[in-house]
């Protein structure tokens, strides 16, 4: 009985992972909108570009509905600022590795732009004090939060 339940186990996997790919086959590469077959043939080029854009089906299918970041988890900040080097508002100190942004600083640090018209969240690590989108940031020790703001027009982000 035990032999019987193992196998039964070891061949749920390619089960598992044929069915995952099947369904990323028939949303993403089989050539139909998803809009048009929700919304029938008859609604307008505004309704379609509504319903993707609500659902993240304009965007690139690395981001999908949700896009992460680990924008400076590979930077050694050590040999100096990376992406924030010779930024005039932003200033990096060596000894304690980090970068200090001017208060009410419009930017966007990100290797890509922020659509002005969409809500993100962002999952911070800080320790420190200061202002991000609006949100008071305190403390003393590491601490994790989360923030959600809106893109500005020009894509970037007021740091307060």
């Amino acid at each position: 009985m035990l032999r019987y339940i193992i196998k039964r186990l070891l061949q749920m996997i390619p089960t598992v992972i044929g069915v995952m790919i099947l369904t990323f086959v028939l949303f993403y590469i089989v050539p139909n909108d998803l809009a048009v077959i929700s919304l029938g043939k008859n609604t307008s080029l505004k309704g379609l570009d509504d319903f993707d854009q609500k659902r993240g089906l304009n965007k690139p299918l690395f981001f999908g509905v949700r896009a992460t970041t680990r924008a400076y988890e590979d930077h050694d900040f050590s040999d100096g600022a990376g992406r924030w080097n010779g930024w005039s508002n932003a200033v990096y100190s060596a000894e304690s590795k980090t970068v200090f942004i001017e208060p009410n600083t419009q930017l966007n640090a990100l290797g890509f732009s922020l659509d002005g018209s969409t809500e993100y969240e962002w999952k911070l690590r800080f320790r420190g004090n200061g202002s991000l989108a609006g949100r008071k940031l305190d403390a003393s020790t590491w601490r994790t939060e989360k923030i959600r703001f809106k893109g500005q027009v020009d894509a970037s982000f007021l740091a307060g």
